[in-house]
């Protein structure tokens, strides 16, 4: 298939195959604005290429995805950091 078909069949054709072509599967006035930001065109990639395509940035209603699942080190440095202000307002 083409890359053509290819983003069709993820976007377009995806919307359809689960009812939501009214809100989402293309970019429209009034839709969802869905998409992703990759790491190359795929346009312009040799076709061998397409599969080493990262996605960089997820969009979901036009904000930025921040997933739920925060890595470890984060989660840490977040309980450090709020222990030491906390200690740093008790005296």
């Amino acid at each position: 298939i083409t890359v053509q078909q290819a983003l069709r069949m993820a976007t377009c054709n995806g919307a359809y195959a689960t009812f939501d072509e009214k809100e989402r599967g293309s970019l429209e006035v009034g839709k969802a604005a869905d998409m992703v930001i990759l790491s190359a065109n795929p346009y312009e990639v040799d076709p061998d290429m397409l599969k080493d395509i990262k996605v960089e940035e997820l969009i979901l209603s036009g904000k930025p995805y921040e997933s739920a699942v925060t890595p470890l080190g984060k989660c840490i440095w977040r309980g450090c950091s709020q222990t030491t202000s906390t200690r740093k307002r008790r005296s």
